[in-house]
């Protein structure tokens, strides 16, 4: 087994290395505020529309130990980002399904065979487009507390 040890007697040094868990700290969680923010940013820019806007407005960021998440807080996220194959929509709970056409006239069916959509992966871009940004800023607020 080999033991090492290192004294230092610079007290300029001592006081760097002292202070660096609290330093880092500090940076971690400035990174953590502004990378997040611009995370969210950067998926509500690339996340679709639709009419409700619900999608994009539900977009949020959860700090966690290592970093932090950003993704859509709602349930049909899921198909938006991976699409959806060809399938059959009935009614649950009634005996048609009913929707406003374009003239705004109520249309009555009681099955509807639905094309699928396909995936916009405004996640996946999300984090291609993010990855090298958050690695940047870390860098600059590296420089900035050390």
């Amino acid at each position: 087994m080999v033991d090492i040890r290192v004294r230092i007697r610079d007290t300029k040094m001592q006081d760097y290395l002292y202070t660096a868990p609290i330093r880092n700290r500090k940076m971690f969680e400035h990174w953590q505020r502004e990378g997040s923010e611009e995370t969210r940013r950067v998926m509500r820019s690339l996340a679709p529309l639709g009419k409700t806007f619900q999608l994009r407005e539900s977009i949020i960021s959860k700090f966690t130990p290592k970093g932090f998440t950003t993704y859509p807080d709602v349930y049909y996220a899921k198909y938006v980002e991976e699409g959806t194959k060809p399938h059959t929509i009935l009614p649950r709970h009634t005996q048609a399904l009913r929707w406003f056409g374009p003239w705004g006239a109520p249309i009555f069916a009681k099955r509807v065979e639905h094309p699928g959509t396909k995936p916009t992966h405004f996640i996946k871009r999300t984090r291609e487009q993010c990855r090298k940004l958050l690695k940047t800023l870390w860098q600059i607020l590296w420089r900035e507390y050390n």
